[in-house]
This record gives structure tokens, C-alpha cells and sequence, in this order.
């Protein structure tokens, strides 16, 4: 078995629940999605939060597949940390040109060649400064975040590391 293969096939054995044994003690993934939704509403209650547009139920149509007893289709939105709009793509275009680039290490930017097929790869190293991030900080990103290329390679997905002080996607 090539290692692509392996690939394929541990990640076919996670989603289908077979990779870790699956215990009664942790609770269901209903349980754990109804204490998510009860800190978003104690978030909003004490307002560190807005309230967010509910999402709609997901549709049998939208089901690809069966998955384990004990876990739960949701909107990816519906997991996301309660935070005004904690999906955001970049500033790429009009809000972070090559002008914008600086010499000193202030923001990092991540960029596409920075999410490799096995995550993080620290190559073409540019920054952004301070004053700049000021005009885009929606597009602020944190060490632990997830970054998902949408653009090719469209798909990519990556753990933004704890190697700067700061993010911009």
C-alpha cells in the first residue's frame, strides 16, 4: 500500500467512526452541539457576541453518507467559535497589495503557498504592518485557526502555527 492509499484509507476509517473506539462515557454529538449552542447564547446574553443568522436544518438531500450512531450532521457556521463573522476569506486584491508589503516581521501574511498538501510550509515569508492590519482585520487570523485554500490548490486545508505574533490571511 503506497502512502496515498494510507491516506485514503485512515481517513476513511475516521469518518466512518472505526478509528478510535467510540465511548459511551463522552457523550453524544448531539450532547457536545447543545453545549456549544448554550456558550454562543451565554456569549450573546452577556454581550461579547451579536447573534448570528440561523443556519437551516440540514436536508435529507444533503446527506452524502451514513455516519456513526451517536454523531450529528451540522453546519460547519454552526461549530464555528461565536465571534462575528468567523468565516472570512482574504484581502487579496484591493486591500493587500505589493505596496502594502513590508521588510519588518510585524503581520504575517499567509498566503497560498503557504498551505502545503501537508499543512504548514514556511516559504515565501511576507509581512504586512500594524497600521494596515487596522484596515483589514476581519481578515486577522490566530495561531490554531484553520485556513482552507479556495483557490488552487482549492481544498487545502491547514492549522496556522504558532510561529508569529500575528495573521492576515
Amino acid at each position: 500500500m503506497n502512502g496515498e492509499d494510507l491516506k485514503n484509507s485512515i481517513l476513511q476509517l475516521a469518518v466512518q467512526g472505526k478509528l478510535v473506539e467510540q465511548k459511551e462515557e463522552e457523550g453524544t454529538a448531539d450532547e457536545l452541539f447543545h453545549q456549544i449552542q448554550e456558550e454562543r447564547e451565554r456569549l450573546i446574553d452577556e454581550g461579547k457576541t451579536n447573534k448570528q443568522k440561523k443556519m437551516p436544518e440540514i436536508t435529507e438531500e444533503e446527506i452524502p453518507f451514513d455516519i456513526p450512531d451517536g454523531w450529528k450532521w451540522v453546519r460547519i457556521n454552526d461549530l464555528a467559535e461565536a465571534i462575528n463573522s468567523p468565516f472570512a476569506d482574504g484581502p487579496f486584491g484591493s486591500n493587500l497589495k505589493k505596496s502594502h508589503y513590508i521588510d519588518e516581521p510585524e503581520v504575517r501574511i499567509v498566503q497560498l503557498s503557504n498551505i502545503g498538501s501537508d499543512g504548514w510550509k514556511n516559504d515565501n515569508v511576507k509581512y504586512t504592518s500594524f497600521k494596515h492590519l487596522e484596515s483589514i482585520k476581519r481578515s486577522q487570523v490566530y495561531s490554531g485557526d484553520i485556513v482552507i485554500a479556495k483557490m488552487m490548490p482549492a481544498g487545502r486545508a491547514m492549522i496556522v502555527p504558532n510561529i508569529e505574533s500575528h495573521y492576515v490571511l
